[in-house]
């Protein structure tokens, strides 16, 4: 083959050729980051009208579901735990409530902690109407906090406030009182200028008792609700059957979710007046990890 060598003149001319080419190309490249970046701004623009006009709808539609308790109605559930010598109780600002209790002192059969009541297990609130929008329950609303974690021995004693904050200064205030060396707990509810607002309240009370002992059948046959009357003794309903009992024209002195050998008991500061309804079954071999059903609606004066 013949190899023939460029001249003087088309080596200057190639590289003026090769170096308008590169120019060309950074000025391409220029303008498609700087077309880039002005699509990035107009998309982030755009996005947060988006983002923007969901929000408002968003809090359209709770102001149209939950009136002045829409602002509670959506929010980020926190859990805090308070310890003490006998008990481990999670509170979760969900509902403002005692979402676990595990017993320190005691363990299951099977040498695993002994959990009264969890969050599956459990659901703990003040159900009410609210006039034109129907019936509402404080678990389903997020409350402020007063404390976070803690730690309680011998003679501590601690309260931790959970509040319910509407429009207008409205509120629900849900109190309680931790000692470092008992198993009572103490809880004060208040409501502030919530007339008009909640109607009709009572508190709802559910457990599913969780099977802790190695013979599940004893423990069905030994757990139920034992409550008392006042100026009567202790009663209870069927501990081998469904039951339910509705108290009429009589005072509720207190009440027991009772299971074999250890209880959820609720002791008012005065007597529930006339309304309350008990309900409670025990649970079939489908459900191998419960033992009984248990529910309570209080009507609140």
């Amino acid at each position: 083959s013949i190899y023939t060598q460029p001249s003087d003149e088309e080596i200057a001319e190639q590289q003026r050729v090769t170096d308008s080419l590169a120019a060309l190309q950074v000025e391409e490249e220029a303008s498609i980051e700087a077309e880039s970046a002005l699509l990035s701004e107009v998309a982030t623009a755009d996005t947060s009208l988006l983002d923007s006009a969901l929000m408002a709808e968003l809090d359209s539609e709770l102001k149209a579901r939950y009136g002045v308790l829409a602002p509670a109605a959506s929010g980020e559930e926190i859990k805090s735990t308070i310890k003490t010598d006998v008990l481990e109780l999670t509170f979760s600002n969900k509902g403002g409530v005692p979402v676990k209790a595990n017993l320190l002192a005691y363990s299951t059969y099977d040498s695993l902690p002994l959990i009264l009541f969890n969050e599956e297990t459990a659901k703990l609130g003040y159900e009410f109407t609210y006039p034109s929008l129907g019936n509402l329950n404080t678990a389903d609303f997020y409350f402020s906090q007063s404390k976070g974690d803690l730690e309680l021995s011998g003679d501590d004693s601690k309260q931790i406030a959970f509040t319910l904050n509407m429009e207008g200064g409205r509120k629900i205030e849900n109190i309680y009182t931790v000692n470092g060396n008992s198993y009572e707990v103490g809880i004060e509810t208040r409501f502030t200028d919530v007339d008009g607002v909640v109607t009709s309240p009572q508190l709802v009370w559910e457990m599913s008792g969780k099977h802790n002992e190695k013979g599940i059948d004893q423990e069905r046959n030994n757990s139920t609700i034992f409550y008392k009357l006042e100026g009567e003794g202790r009663d209870y309903l069927s501990e081998t059957g469904s039951d339910d009992d509705e108290i009429e024209n009589q005072d509720l002195q207190w009440l027991a979710f009772k299971q074999h050998f250890f209880s959820a008991i609720l002791i008012p500061k005065s007597e529930i007046g006339d309304g309350a309804k008990l309900e409670s079954f025990p649970y079939t071999e489908e459900a191998p990890n419960l033992n009984q059903y248990y529910r309570a609606e209080l009507p609140i004066d």
